[in-house]
Parts: C-alpha cells; sequence; structure tokens
C-alpha cells in the first residue's frame, strides 16, 4: 500500500499541475482581454482573491500567537513553555504582525485602477486618491515591459511615464498594460520608447 502511495502521489501532483496551468493562462488571457475591451488597467482577480487569503491567514496565524503567548504567561506548566522560549514567542508574533502589515498593504495596493481613452488617463490608487494626466503633456516614457512566453506566460519591468520632473509607475503585471502601451504609441508618436 505504501508503494501504491509513493507512486499516486507524484503521479496526481503532475496531473493537477497539468491541469491548472492551462486554466491559469486562459485566466490570465481572458483578464488582459477584459481590460482591454474596458480601457483599464488592473490586477488580477486571482491575485488579490489569494492576497486576501493570505491576509487571512496571517490574521488567523496572529490570532494563534497572541492566545497562546497569553497562555504560556497565565499558565506556563499548562503550555509547556519555559523562560528560554519566551524569545522565540516574541520572534514569532513579531514576524507575525509584520505579514500582517506587509500582506494588508499589498492587498490595498493591488485595489489600484487606470482607466483611459485616447486624450488622457486617471490613475485611481487605494483610498480614492485619483488624478488625471494627459497625453499631451507626457514628456517622456521608459518602457521596460518585457513578457515571457512558456507554459505560463509572464511580464515583467514596468512602464514609466514622465511629466517633467513627475512620473507614473505603472507595474507589467497588470492587466491590459499591452493595449495601453498601444494607445500610448498612438496618441504620442513624438516620442520614441521601446
Amino acid at each position: 500500500m505504501e508503494i501504491l502511495g509513493t507512486i499516486l502521489t507524484p503521479a496526481l501532483t503532475i496531473l493537477l499541475v497539468s491541469l491548472l496551468i492551462p486554466m491559469i493562462a486562459a485566466s490570465r488571457y481572458k483578464g488582459d482581454l477584459d481590460a482591454a475591451r474596458g480601457k483599464c488597467l488592473r490586477y488580477g482577480d486571482t491575485a488579490i482573491l489569494m492576497l486576501r487569503i493570505c491576509t487571512a491567514l496571517f490574521y488567523l496565524l496572529t490570532l494563534v500567537g497572541i492566545v497562546c503567548s497569553v497562555l504560556s504567561i497565565i499558565d506556563p506548566e499548562m503550555m509547556d513553555v519555559t523562560s528560554d522560549d519566551t524569545a522565540g514567542i516574541c520572534v514569532t508574533i513579531t514576524l507575525c504582525v509584520a505579514g500582517d502589515i506587509f500582506s494588508t498593504f499589498a492587498s490595498i495596493s493591488f485595489t489600484r485602477r487606470i482607466y483611459y481613452d485616447g486624450q488622457t488617463f486617471t490613475d485611481i490608487r487605494p483610498f480614492n486618491k485619483q488624478k488625471t494626466y494627459s497625453f499631451a503633456e507626457i514628456t517622456d516614457i521608459k518602457n521596460t515591459v518585457t513578457g515571457t512566453i512558456g507554459m505560463q506566460p509572464t511580464r515583467q519591468g514596468r512602464l514609466k511615464i514622465y511629466f517633467g520632473e513627475e512620473y507614473v509607475k505603472i507595474p507589467a503585471q497588470m492587466y491590459g498594460i499591452t493595449e495601453f502601451i498601444s494607445t500610448l504609441r498612438q496618441s504620442r508618436k513624438d516620442i520614441h520608447f521601446d
């Protein structure tokens, strides 16, 4: 029976991964199409969902850490804690709180949206900080967005749009960035960027 489990576990894992990768790629493609149709740049729903799940898990882990710490202070014998374990408990809680802060910040950051037309784009950041930029005011564009081709296509780099000294950074991971770059190229043919 143990040999059967040893053979089946990797086989089922490979099967599951081979089924999930095309689904993720199709989801990315559909997200790009939806963003392009809506003339919008946004992060994927799957990424936002995963961040929210991780955030909830970090909160739960922090709550468990606090409860265990309080119980170990109240009754060290019940929790089988010695004075040497106190430093480890403090480090664990500190790491949990740091994870809470990071995942909360990332979840909030992923709510950013950019809507555009042929003349302007509006950058809507978390907490409804909204600013509209005109394509006519662009002084320079630095494009380091590149894509990798494989079973799971990904993009890396960023698009930096300058308005004099001020600039807007747009990560390559946002859905719809390819269409946005095409719109920028058509609108500002006088500015050369890759």
